[in-house]
């Protein structure tokens, strides 16, 4: 089995873990490039996914705010539509619960949070293979908190 974890800001990433494998990959550019990643998944083996159940944000412009939501709607779009993938929705408060991480403090820069978010990440998972390019590390520890978070909830463990 293939747990995925999909954190589906523009620079959020998408993360599996088959067994002892794990693989990272900060969110592809085209949305054929996010095909062929659950295209490449879905191959050999049944995925259970979750997908951070996210809103746009009152700071956000009207343009960043469709973007985000085209971009989420067709994530979500894609699991519907690939038979191999059985997901669910989840938001933030109740993944990071599951896995012992603190909310944000309403005074902590963004920066800092997503420091501590990698350092979650980290200590789960201390021979990562973490990626180097567009974000690196920071882009994609949320989608590899989010697919433990999925291997918890499917495996029972949640």
């Amino acid at each position: 089995m293939i747990y995925c974890g999909i954190d589906p800001g523009k620079s959020g990433g998408i993360a599996w873990l088959d067994g002892d494998v794990v693989c990272m990959t900060p969110m592809p550019d085209t949305e054929l490039d996010v095909w062929k990643e659950f295209d490449a998944m879905t191959e050999s083996d049944v995925v259970y996914a979750v997908i951070e159940k996210v809103h746009s944000m009152p700071s956000q412009s009207a343009q960043s705010g469709f973007t985000f939501g085209q971009n989420y709607g067709f994530l979500r779009g894609m699991l519907v539509g690939n038979e191999c993938i059985k997901f669910q929705e989840v938001g933030p408060r109740t993944w990071m619960a599951a896995l012992n991480i603190r909310s944000r403090k309403k005074t902590e820069a963004k920066g800092v949070w997503k420091s501590y978010l990698l350092q979650c990440a980290e200590n789960l998972f201390p021979d990562a293979p973490w990626p180097s390019t567009k974000g690196g590390k920071l882009a994609v520890c949320d989608a590899l908190l989010i697919a433990e978070y999925s291997r918890r909830y499917y495996g029972g463990k949640v």
